[in-house]
């Protein structure tokens, strides 16, 4: 049983450091790990981050869901 279930469910990675989401998202794949940038788009959605919180998303919302 776990001690502290569901303490932190995601995360945004602000920093833009394509590895540590990489890694964030192979080594804990309950986790869900958000980009604040889209210059890895293609990259993000190809190891399934949960999204991506943007200055476009909110102009573009509605071509992005």
């Amino acid at each position: 049983m776990n001690p502290y279930p569901d303490p932190v469910a995601n995360s945004k990675d602000s920093a833009g450091v394509f590895p540590n989401m990489d890694a964030m998202t192979r080594n804990f794949p309950d986790f869900r790990v958000f980009s604040s940038s889209n210059a890895y788009l293609h990259d993000m959605l190809r190891i399934c981050v949960a999204g991506s919180i943007t200055a476009c998303n909110n102009i573009a919302a509605a071509t992005l869901s």
